[in-house]
């Protein structure tokens, strides 16, 4: 991903990989962060669907080399309240 806050439907289909059909679903889901900013247009915050996917995933494993890119996660962890992340 670039440096985008949101991301289109297209863009998260791409993302995703998933076909742009099911992108307009996920994009019209009740619990999806979808944000409407026209009457034709929605978008989603790059970071909440970070959030999001990390909620709907079993388990959550990153790998870092940085020391504080790690401690960055463990933070971002505590804040959003997952129980299921770890960091090496």
């Amino acid at each position: 991903m670039n440096d985008k806050l949101v991301l289109s439907v297209q863009e998260l289909a791409s993302v995703l990989g998933i076909c742009k059909p099911r992108a307009y679903e996920l994009m019209n889901s009740a619990d999806f962060p979808a944000i409407q900013i026209s009457p034709r247009r929605k978008v989603v915050p790059r970071d909440a669907l970070e959030t999001w996917l990390a909620q709907k995933a079993a388990h959550v494993c990153g790998v870092e080399i940085v020391p504080q890119a790690v401690e960055d996660a463990k933070e971002y962890v505590r804040l959003n309240h997952f129980e299921n992340a770890e960091f090496f």
